[in-house]
């Protein structure tokens, strides 16, 4: 996964992340209210506009990418729940 981490180090962290092997994104999407309750390292829970802003760049940053939104559990293919 790329984790929220390289999302805070980098600009293009997720970008990066995915191009190199990553399938899941973890994004910090709580509400506004709550980020700073999760700030376990510089820069985590600050930046942000809204949620609905942070849900579009990251849908955006998929398209430039060729990439689709999962709609499932992100199970391995042919295995059963």
């Amino acid at each position: 996964p790329a984790t929220t981490a390289l999302g805070i180090k980098d600009s293009a962290g997720y970008e990066k992340g995915l191009s190199c092997g990553a399938n899941v994104i973890m994004p910090n999407i709580g509400g506004n209210q709550y980020r700073k309750r999760y700030a376990i390292y510089p820069g985590k829970g600050e930046g942000s506009i809204s949620l609905e802003g942070d849900l579009e760049r990251i849908k955006s940053l998929l398209v430039q990418l060729g990439r689709t939104v999962g709609r499932d559990y992100g199970n391995r293919k042919g295995r059963a729940l």
